[in-house]
């Protein structure tokens, strides 16, 4: 399971940089215009369709990589504020979304639970992936909205600007650094 997560952050980190947008704008404008695209992004058949081969490629099942997209589309980020130092900058932004510390908090809590109210010794590999599964997309679908803070950084490429990956990144888009969900699933 600590596989399939890591492939689903990596994902959709990838997919946030796949989809941004372009254009000489200032990197609080940029930023605005990226979460945009990608909230825009994630919206479209395409993209879904990407998304869901893309996991089911590595063994996540659609219903896991349905409700991911759900989860990205609920995505709201404010830039406040933004601080430029020659070829890098940052934006610090607001942002409202499902925090995935928060997914993996109740999905191990419920998968504990559900594991015990079935005989979970006795299931086949085929009933426990669908467990796992149904309680992973249950957990996601049900997690709050919550609103946090973050921080974008930005590097500039000619006249545009560009994302940085990073684990601030990680932070503003999934409300989780990967160091706190590697600790989670230990």
């Amino acid at each position: 399971m600590k596989k399939k997560i890591s492939i689903l952050m990596s994902l959709i980190l990838s997919i946030f940089l796949l989809l941004g947008c372009g254009g000489s704008k200032g990197p609080k404008e940029y930023v605005t215009d990226y979460f945009n695209d990608v909230k825009s992004g994630t919206e479209s058949k395409i993209a879904q369709q990407m998304i869901a081969a893309q996991l089911s490629d590595e063994d996540m099942p659609k219903e896991a990589a349905d409700a991911m997209i759900n989860m990205l589309g609920k995505l709201e980020v404010s830039p406040t504020d933004e601080k430029i130092d020659g070829e890098k900058a940052t934006v610090n932004v607001t942002i409202k979304g499902v925090s995935f510390k928060t997914v993996i908090g109740n999905f191990m809590g419920n998968l504990m639970a559900e594991a015990m109210k079935s005989d979970a010794a006795n299931m086949t590999d085929e009933e426990t992936e669908k467990l796992v599964t149904d309680v992973l997309v249950k957990s996601i679908n049900d997690a709050p909205v919550e609103e946090r803070t973050g921080v974008v950084n930005l590097t500039k490429s000619g006249d545009d600007w560009k994302v940085v990956e990073d684990d601030s990144l990680l932070e503003v888009i999934l409300g989780i650094t990967e160091a706190d969900m590697n600790s989670l699933l230990k």
